[in-house]
């Protein structure tokens, strides 16, 4: 196994069962000031794959990672693997250039039943396309994710066939306490969108109270059948649903305010739906069927 970057060994070990501490403190106190027959010391304690002794307890359970790549993701998916942190519940790896080998190498531990615990994943803003998705839906719908409620995905490269795969996913019941779905700003159009929809229909979702689809390409096709899904009232407790900057037109916000009108999402506060070629008063009939729901 190659060494873990530094900083993500730093961060990893310090959540480890104080007992365990004094063994890493100069790790702790900084790597770059002690001597290299040091280093190759603590390298020894800690070294493949990190058998200090496991399992590990992540003490805050939390994990926030900046600048790692597709190598120290990879590098953070064989220490993760390993059983380094099985009670971790929040992992942040937004902004971090992130590519589909990357997501690859770590969806392949989660597959493993590596972070058994984990509920919020953060992946938005990185380069993440329909590969990465794939194999992260995979994991997903092996069983992987059973806790998760909350998935960031915006802001990258994902399309249509990256959503379908996770769709199928969601719709086999592999995410059944998900709260927040953000796929904000990607390439997802119509056959993506239908894909969804189907998943949504099969009631896979009943906890879902916030999906940001925003900055897509998504049309008319799409979103009517979305809105199909919600008039079997699969999205109970859909609270807001963010729809600007898509291609909808009037046919697509027709179906949509039917099924807002039906009272298929009594929950829902806010639906934008600016930046999209459909008229104003299309818009209109979906806030008032909004409005209407009291």
């Amino acid at each position: 196994m190659q060494w873990l970057p530094v900083d993500i060994l730093r961060m990893i070990l310090v959540c480890c069962a104080p007992e365990y501490l004094h063994r890493i403190a100069a790790v702790c106190r900084g790597w770059k000031n002690i001597t290299e027959v040091r280093r190759i010391r603590i390298a020894k304690l800690c070294s493949p794959p990190f058998n200090i002794k496991r399992p590990f307890t992540c003490k805050e359970r939390k994990l926030r990672l900046d600048s790692i790549g597709d190598t120290g993701l990879s590098a953070l998916a064989t220490a993760v693997g390993n059983g380094a942190l099985p009670l971790l519940t929040y992992l942040d790896l937004e902004n971090n250039q992130i590519g589909d080998a990357g997501l690859a190498s770590f969806a392949a531990a989660l597959g493993s039943g590596a972070l058994p615990s984990l509920e919020y994943l953060l992946l938005d803003q990185n380069h993440i396309g329909d590969t990465g998705l794939t194999s992260l839906a995979t994991a997903v719908g092996n069983g992987a994710l059973a806790s998760l409620q909350q998935l960031w995905l915006g802001s990258n490269r994902i399309g249509d066939d990256g959503v379908a795969d996770l769709a199928t996913a969601v719709g086999n019941g592999a995410l059944p306490s998900l709260k927040v779905l953000d796929i904000f700003g990607n390439k997802i159009g119509d056959d993506g969108m239908l894909a969804f929809a189907a998943a949504v229909g099969n009631g896979a979702l009943p906890l879902l109270t916030y999906l940001d689809l925003e900055n897509n390409q998504i049309g008319d096709a799409g979103l009517a059948s979305f809105a199909a899904a919600l008039g079997s009232g699969a999205l109970p407790s859909l609270m807001y649903l963010y729809l600007s900057n898509n291609n909808i037109g009037d046919t697509g916000l027709s179906a949509l305010a039917t099924a807002v009108g039906n009272g298929t999402l009594p929950e829902c506060i806010t639906i934008p739906l600016d930046g999209n070629p459909a008229s104003a008063e299309s818009r209109q009939l979906v806030q008032n069927a909004l409005d209407n729901l009291g």
